[in-house]
Parts: structure tokens; C-alpha cells; sequence
């Protein structure tokens, strides 16, 4: 059963993961320009390299994306519930202090 990890670990991670690609890249480049290096294995390890960072990126960026939605969704949810056992559900909040003294001159409980 995967381990749950923090969303902050999980994307320090990432940059760690991709700092690691962009390190094999470069070394794959500086062997590719020795004079006994195979040029063409390199750049067909260039290409693998290349790939593999896009792939395990997008995987882990897709993943990511699944559970800040979740998170997005739960916290929309505690929201509405709070909004709903306070009397506040369906009233619009005054966004500034004018807002509010012209709201409590009318009447009107503040918010």
C-alpha cells in the first residue's frame, strides 16, 4: 500500500527528480562532445533521458493535479458546511469597510 506523503514533500521531490535529469543530461552532453565518444549512443541516450523526464513529470504533475483537486473540493465542502451552520449560506459578504458601515447603517446585521 503506497505511503501518504505531504503535497509540499511530493513536489520537492519533483524538483529534486527533474534537478537529477537535467544532471544526466548534462553529463550525456559532455561525453557526447569527448573525442571517443560514440556520438549516436549518446544521443540515443539523450533521447531516453529525454523521455523518461517527460514521462515520470507528467505522472507525478497528473497525480498531483488529482489530489490538489480533492483538496480544492473538500475545503469547498467544510466552507459550505460552515456558511450553513452559521446562517451565512447564500449571503453575500460586504468586500470592503464602506461595504459594511453602509450595510450596518441600513440595518442589516454585518457579516
Amino acid at each position: 500500500m503506497p505511503r501518504r506523503m505531504s503535497t509540499a514533500a511530493i513536489y520537492t521531490a519533483l524538483d529534486s527528480l527533474s534537478q537529477g535529469f537535467e544532471q544526466a543530461l548534462s553529463a550525456i552532453d559532455l561525453l557526447s562532445r569527448a573525442e571517443f565518444a560514440n556520438r549516436d549512443l549518446f544521443d540515443g541516450c539523450r533521447m531516453l533521458t529525454e523521455e523518461a523526464a517527460a514521462w515520470s513529470r507528467y505522472q507525478v504533475v497528473q497525480a498531483l493535479g488529482d489530489k490538489e483537486l480533492r483538496a480544492w473540493t473538500a475545503c469547498g465542502r467544510r466552507s459550505e458546511d460552515w456558511e450553513k451552520r452559521n446562517g451565512k449560506a447564500g449571503e453575500g459578504r460586504p468586500a470592503s469597510k464602506q461595504s459594511r458601515r453602509t450595510t450596518n447603517q441600513r440595518g442589516s446585521k454585518p457579516s
